[in-house]
């Protein structure tokens, strides 16, 4: 029988931790905006906040979070890439996925 190794823990790079970071906090901050919105439209709504000359000022604020998100997920992207043990994961799933074969499954340390 053929027992798979253990592993050891991934310890993830500075930019990498920073990356993730900011996309878990933006991902917990549209939770909150998803599960509270229908009280939060309401509100908005009789406070007159859906009128057209609002509408530059939704986009802006908008485009700004969605260049944050493409930023943080870039970071995180760019520690990957940049993190020695984690291109060695990738290359070894990918091997794996290639051939599925028993000796590919257990670890190659």
């Amino acid at each position: 029988m053929i027992r798979p190794s253990r592993g050891r823990e991934y310890k993830p790079n500075m930019l990498e931790v920073i990356g993730d970071s900011v996309v878990k906090l933006l991902r917990f901050c549209w939770s909150v905006t998803y599960y509270s919105s229908p009280v939060l439209l309401i509100v908005l709504y009789r406070r007159g906040m859906f009128m057209k000359q609002n509408f530059p000022y939704y986009m802006t604020r908008a485009l700004a979070i969605n260049a944050v998100v493409i930023i943080a997920i870039f970071i995180r992207t760019v520690g990957r890439y940049t993190n020695k043990e984690y291109v060695k994961f990738l290359k070894t799933l990918s091997t794996s996925k290639c051939s599925a074969s028993t000796s590919n499954m257990v670890g190659s340390s």
